[in-house]
């Protein structure tokens, strides 16, 4: 019923003279899409688009603006309508998440279009790290539907699948197939793709911008780190020093533990680059500490540090400096990086790099332990065999998914 008003009130704007937003679009393809008209719902988003790029900022189209038109395609089973959608959000540079592609599946699935089905898996195998318990209920009713049919069927040509639940040791093996999951790492150009985004993000969130990128303090940052650089391994120095001092009052950087973790560092990756990155209020709070001032020095004759300076946000710059390090850089630090500042990332980038290539550590009575990535990707992926494993972020155990002989398919 809500809905049925948005024309009215689209008029009345008009009438006043109050120029259409984002807002208003969405607005529109949300009524167009209720009332099951998604040709309707996409033109909204398009014509969102268009007077964006016309200029007007306040008209940028979010994701929101294209759900309506797909979901009302999905509905239909209008897969044309539903790809149409897919490829208009990607050109514009956004990115479903899990609930847009639970749509995807679920229409191909229903539509049963086995190359639609087998080109969503893949989107989520690109995509996403894990699926809920639902979207992996949809997988599994896919394959039961479709697993016969190519191009979903399985390439050496079996009968069918055969789906299983079952942990993953810490090795890697599947303890419903036995087989070894693989790593699945960036490849080597997505390196400078994913750093250059990150570049972006940071210059346009930096408090201190000056007149030109190359001015800012990141712009500095990065020219420092190109002459100094590239690094082995960046320490998240706020994050370590930090570590366990929540209770404190007021917390403290304690620079024992930066220095067990440079120490450390130092014994199992001798030759390797190390730099350490602390906002320059940090830096203060150990340059008035006497065990912090040592700690310092320290810091300055094992490895580099650099201080990131007020109104810059230190995150962007160990992570930037920890994906412009390539295929070997590692990043130590145990923040999960789930603020939303991290969430506006290319997740196809992300959460692949975040895998493989941030080192985690403890402290437990004051010794330390570093925990590297494990031998394999706890990520949606697809064996040299064909075997598909998919797990859950609900829980430990993930779906397996085996290509299996005449007479044994479920």
């Amino acid at each position: 019923e809500s809905f049925q008003s948005v024309p009215e009130v689209v008029a009345y704007m008009a009438e006043k003279g109050v120029a259409a937003t984002e807002m208003t679009f969405t607005a529109q393809a949300r009524a167009a899409a209720a009332a099951g008209d998604p040709l309707k719902a996409l033109s909204y988003a398009r014509e969102a688009a268009r007077k964006f790029g016309e200029g007007k900022k306040d008209s940028q189209p979010k994701l929101r603006t294209y759900t309506p038109s797909l979901i009302a395609f999905c509905a239909r089973r209008d897969l044309a309508g539903m790809w149409e959608v897919s490829e208009e959000v990607m050109s514009q540079d956004m990115h479903f998440s899990e609930a847009e592609h639970a749509y995807l599946l679920e229409a191909c699935t229903h539509g049963r279009c086995a190359e639609s089905s087998l080109k969503t898996l893949r989107r989520l195998e690109d995509e996403l790290p894990a699926l809920s318990e639902f979207s992996l209920r949809l997988v599994r009713d896919m394959f039961a539907l479709l697993g016969q049919e190519p191009p979903l069927a399985p390439p050496q040509g079996p009968a069918g699948w055969k789906l299983a639940r079952g942990e993953v040791d810490e090795k890697g093996l599947c303890q419903a197939c036995g087989e070894k999951l693989r790593v699945v790492d960036l490849e080597a150009e997505h390196f400078e793709t994913f750093a250059e985004g990150i570049s972006q993000l940071a210059f346009e969130r930096e408090a201190g911008r000056m007149k030109s990128e190359g001015d800012s303090h990141f712009g500095r940052f990065q020219k420092w780190l190109k002459k100094r650089g590239p690094f082995d391994i960046i320490v998240d120095g706020a994050n370590v020093g930090m570590y366990g001092q929540a209770r404190a009052s007021p917390p403290q950087i304690n620079p024992l533990q930066l220095s067990q973790v440079i120490g450390e560092l130092g014994r199992v990756y001798p030759k390797k680059k190390v730099l350490v990155i602390l906002h320059n209020r940090r830096v203060n709070q150990l340059r008035n500490d006497r065990a912090g001032a040592r700690v310092l020095d320290s810091i300055l004759q094992q490895c580099s540090l650099y201080a990131t300076p007020t109104g810059s946000n230190d995150d962007w710059y160990w992570l930037y400096a920890s994906v412009a390090a390539g295929p070997w850089g590692k990043l130590v630090s145990n923040d999960e990086m789930r603020d939303h500042i991290f969430q506006l990332l290319a997740p196809k980038y992300f959460h692949k790099w975040k895998s493989r290539h941030q080192v985690k550590f403890e402290f437990w009575d004051n010794v330390l332990t570093l925990s590297p990535p494990p031998p394999f990707s706890e990520c949606i992926q697809q064996s040299h065999r064909g075997h598909w494993h998919l797990p859950s972020s609900e829980g430990k155990e993930w779906l397996c998914i085996e290509p299996c002989q005449e007479g044994h398919a479920d």
